[in-house]
C-alpha cells in the first residue's frame, strides 16, 4: 500500500463492564496497527469508565471521552466520536462485540485498492456467550431488498471521513430510531448517492441477546414498530412516492410476522427464541396507522 489508512475505531459504551476489556483486547491485537481507538461512554453506572481507564494507560492510541448526560442510546455517543476522531476512515464497533485479527487488514487493503464511502463484511451472529452461532451473514452487495432488512452488522462498517466532515451525514439521535439508527444512517447514505459496497470475507462477531444487542434491548413488536417509523421517517426525507411507502411497509410486516412465526415454532435467535407470539393484527394496523398519519402530516404544505 502506497499510503498507509489511519483507522479510527469508535466504540459507544453503556454499562459494558460484562464485554468491553474483549472488545478492546480484540482491537488492539489487530495485525493492521494503524489506528487509534475513540471509546464514548454515555453515562454508565458500572465500571465501565475505570476498565476503559486502565486499557488507555496501557495503550496510548486508546481515549475515553464521556457524554455529558445520559443520551439513551448509541447515536450522540457516535457522534461524540466522529468529531473527536482524526482517521481516513472511521471504523464502527460495539462494546460487546469482537474483531478477528484480520479485521483492519483486510479493511485496509481493499480500501486501498477500491477506496469507497462506505465499506462494511459478514458477520457471524453468535449467543451471548459465543458459545452457539446462530447464522453467519457473507456480505451481499445492497439491493431494492435493503428497504425491507438490513443484513449489514454495524461492527464491520467503515465509514470514509468526508462522508460526515463534508457531506455533514452524521447518526440521527431520535429516540425512535434507538438500536436500528446503524441501519437508519445506511439508508440515508445510499438515498444521498454515497458508494455503499461490500467486501467478501467474515471477520466480525455480532454478539446477540446482550442488553447492548437490538434483540435483547427491544421486544419484536417495538423492534417493528421502530422499522416502520425508521421507513417513513427516511420516505419523508427523500420525497418517496406514498404508494412506493405503503408497499415497503406493507412488505416489512410481512417479512416480520414470517419470521416471528418461525421463531415461535422452530427456535432462532437472541430473546425471540420461544418467546410467544406478540404480534397481532391490531398491532399492525395501529403501527400503520400511526405510521399513515406521520407522513400525512409532515407531507402537509
Amino acid at each position: 500500500m502506497s499510503k498507509q489508512i489511519f483507522f479510527s475505531v469508535i466504540i459507544p459504551a453503556y454499562n459494558a463492564e460484562r464485554y468491553i476489556s474483549e472488545t478492546l483486547r480484540s482491537v488492539t491485537r489487530q495485525t493492521y496497527q494503524h489506528f487509534e481507538v475513540i471509546v464514548v461512554d454515555d453515562g454508565s453506572t458500572d465500571k465501565t469508565r475505570e476498565i476503559v481507564q486502565q486499557h488507555a494507560l496501557q495503550d496510548s492510541r486508546l481515549t475515553l471521552i464521556s457524554c455529558p448526560q445520559r443520551s439513551g442510546g448509541p447515536a450522540y455517543p457516535r457522534n461524540l466520536g466522529l468529531e473527536a476522531s482524526r482517521g481516513d476512515y472511521v471504523a464502527l464497533l460495539d462494546s460487546d462485540d469482537l474483531w478477528f485479527a484480520q479485521k483492519l487488514e483486510n479493511d485496509a487493503k481493499f480500501l486501498s485498492q477500491t477506496p469507497t464511502d462506505i465499506l462494511y463484511s459478514g458477520a457471524y451472529y453468535v449467543s451471548e456467550d459465543l458459545r452457539q452461532i446462530s447464522s453467519a451473514h457473507q456480505s451481499r452487495a445492497l439491493t431494492w431488498w435493503f428497504l425491507i432488512v438490513n443484513r449489514v452488522a454495524s461492527p464491520t462498517v467503515c465509514v470514509a471521513r468526508h462522508v460526515f466532515k463534508e457531506r455533514h451525514l452524521y447518526f440521527d439521535t431520535d429516540p425512535l430510531l434507538v438500536a436500528i439508527e446503524d441501519y437508519h444512517f445506511l439508508l440515508s447514505a445510499r438515498l444521498e448517492g454515497m458508494t455503499v459496497i461490500c467486501r467478501p470475507g467474515i471477520d466480525c462477531v455480532y454478539r446477540q441477546g446482550s442488553a447492548n444487542s437490538i434483540y435483547g434491548a427491544s421486544d419484536f413488536n417495538r423492534l417493528l414498530k421502530r422499522i416502520l417509523y425508521n421507513m417513513t421517517k427516511i420516505s419523508i426525507k427523500y420525497s418517496l412516492p406514498w404508494p412506493k411507502l405503503c408497499l415497503i411497509l406493507f412488505l416489512i410486516v410481512v417479512r416480520f410476522s414470517l419470521q416471528h412465526a418461525w421463531e415461535s415454532i422452530f427456535g432462532g435467535r437472541g430473546t425471540l427464541v420461544n418467546s410467544p407470539p406478540s404480534l397481532t393484527a391490531r398491532d399492525i394496523s395501529e403501527s400503520l396507522k400511526t405510521i399513515g398519519a406521520a407522513y400525512e402530516s409532515h407531507s402537509r404544505p
